[in-house]
């Protein structure tokens, strides 16, 4: 029985398709990424503020406030303001629940971290001073190991960060200098994406902008502080080549398709601890008139060209049927369906007739067809 996949190549038979081709591709293969390389960004506007991102593990969270009649609200602007969602309500309350719930760190791995960007929309200095009234009574919060307390969007001076507890952390900028003492208490860096480039997420950013974003990443990996990009694209390739980019922390709207990702990701995903040789071929007798003493069909399973370039790509480039200077695709649609199954397709390779999905060396109308060994017989060749 001869089994096939929808699409087949052939290495010796159908000799259509002569090339040569020249690749320069980097297959460098990201870091492991893990859902703690996340930022729920503006996470107050999800319908489960804190907990959607918390239970999914993320490792960043952000919550803006504005300061307005002595208290911290949780709102991007003024207008969106609303009694019941407080800093305390939404951010500080279900955060000392849960420290309290794993005996004093964040999560119950008390190696993972959480970052609590604060993004201050009101004046930096009247802002802190009131966040500091408001942290006085959490201390299982300004004290836990495992969480930092960032400042970012407006900031004090940069002279006065020395001069709050040691709990508060800040928001670092690329275009700042900073002293020694100052950069301890910087806790990450963020910067706009679209400062360095407009790219949409789809495939990848063009060459002088890859290098902008690349530099800006190693600037902030010499300083050996984490960096995550605001205004970056939020889908799937984008989060993949943001990945390439090794920067540390994923910015997102999304957080379930995000974790879903990231999650699946080691079973999506292949690297190949090393590249497999691959026969040079000489190509002595290619193309010759000469007659042609055995072919030899191998018919392999799930051949179509997505895992044929999937091959190619975990084996960095190099495959064995690619070094072939003559290469022909067949396409095998079923007489009864435009896509094949295994039984259709092997039998239209077997015979040299289309027949019906789930029928095996018979025609469409399940007469019995002759199948390549039985002519090459009567030609008195062995198969």
């Amino acid at each position: 029985m001869i089994y096939c996949a929808k699409h087949t190549w052939f290495k010796l038979l159908a000799m259509v398709v002569c090339f040569t081709t020249t690749i320069s591709i980097a297959f460098a293969q990201p870091r492991q990424y893990y859902i703690g390389n996340t930022h729920a960004h503006n996470d107050y506007e999800h319908p489960i503020p804190f907990y959607t991102a918390y239970y999914e593990g993320f490792g960043s969270i952000e919550a803006d406030v504005i300061l307005i009649n002595n208290q911290l609200y949780v709102a991007h602007d003024t207008a969106d303001i609303k009694p019941d969602r407080t800093l305390q309500s939404l951010y500080l309350d279900p955060l000392k629940k849960m420290i309290l719930n794993n005996n004093g760190s964040v999560y119950k791995d008390p190696s993972k971290q959480l970052l609590l960007l604060i993004d201050l929309k009101s004046t930096a200095e009247t802002s802190l001073k009131k966040l500091l009234e408001i942290l006085e009574p959490y201390k299982e919060i300004t004290n836990c190991g495992s969480l930092k307390l960032v400042i970012t969007g407006n900031q004090p001076a940069i002279s006065s960060f020395t001069s709050y507890p040691s709990y508060i952390y800040f928001d670092g900028n690329l275009k700042n200098n900073y002293t020694a003492k100052q950069q301890e208490r910087i806790g990450l860096y963020s910067d706009n994406f679209r400062i360095y480039t407009k790219w949409n997420g789809k495939g990848i950013p063009v060459e002088a902008d890859r290098k902008k974003i690349e530099k800006a990443v190693a600037a902030v990996h010499a300083l050996n502080k984490p960096i995550r990009f605001w205004a970056s694209p939020d889908i799937p390739n984008a989060w993949y080549q943001l990945m390439h980019f090794n920067v540390d922390y994923l910015n997102t709207d999304k957080i379930p398709e995000l974790s879903s990702f990231l999650r699946k990701l080691p079973t999506n995903s292949f690297v190949s601890k090393k590249q497999q040789p691959v026969y040079t071929p000489t190509f002595k007798n290619d193309q010759k008139n000469d007659p042609v003493k055995n072919i030899i069909l191998l018919i392999g399973d799930g051949m179509g060209l997505a895992h044929i370039y999937a091959a190619y790509t975990a084996n960095r480039g190099q495959l064995n049927i690619l070094n072939m200077r003559s290469i022909g695709m067949s396409k095998t649609d079923a007489a009864d369906s435009y896509i094949t199954d295994s039984g259709g397709g092997g039998t239209a390779m077997a015979t040299g007739h289309k027949t019906n999905n789930r029928f095996i060396g018979v025609g469409p109308a399940e007469n019995n067809l002759e199948q390549l060994p039985a002519v090459f017989k009567k030609l008195k060749k062995s198969t």
